[in-house]
């Protein structure tokens, strides 16, 4: 069904997208929430602040999916004290999906690290959230935006095309000079 595009709501892989997507964007507003409420978190103000640029950035890429996936869908940026109040969340325009995703993309290329530690390989970093913004530019075709996005991530110093082609695919290719987000993953 999935490649004649009758695809029914009883289809499982849908659900487990639809599902999956959702728990991580339900994490990201519980993260967020957690770090501007809760008063027992001892961090600095500029690590609270990364970290909410971190869940920004993995919300909008939840979104960004379901979006691309599913076009209108429900936008929910909060935890629901009633959970289920969420079951009746109207859909959103993609145009208002967009713009959400852009502010978090934004907020998190201004919050985030050029780079992180290597004991930290797969955090997501502002060339990451740039890289995302530039794909979400070019889906809407809002080019001049795409192309400045993209150029950020360029004129970094962060990525080159420098991993031999029958290296990068290959586990000995993972988190090089040429990735500028990938999901961490054990075999």
């Amino acid at each position: 069904s999935m490649d004649n595009f009758p695809v029914l709501a009883a289809n499982g892989f849908c659900n487990t997208l639809w599902v999956g997507y959702y728990g991580l964007i339900n994490k990201c507003n519980t993260t967020i929430k957690e770090v501007n409420t809760n008063t027992q978190i001892t961090a600095t103000d500029a690590i609270k602040q990364q970290t909410i640029g971190e869940a920004r950035f993995l919300r909008a890429y939840g979104y960004f999916w379901l979006t691309r996936l599913f076009g209108r869908v429900p936008l929910i940026d909060t935890v629901f004290s009633d959970p289920a109040a969420q079951n009746n969340v109207p859909q959103s325009s993609t145009a208002q999906l967009y713009t959400f995703i852009e502010n978090d993309l934004n907020f998190a290329a201004n919050t985030l690290p050029l780079s992180w530690d290597a004991k930290f390989v797969g955090r997501a970093t502002r060339g990451a959230a740039l890289g995302m913004l530039a794909k979400v530019y070019l889906y809407q075709q809002k080019w001049q935006q795409a192309m400045d996005a993209a150029g950020q991530v360029i004129n970094s110093g962060q990525y080159d095309l420098s991993t031999p082609f029958d290296k990068i695919f290959r586990e000995e290719g993972e988190n090089s000079k040429e990735s500028v987000f990938e999901v961490q993953a054990t075999a």
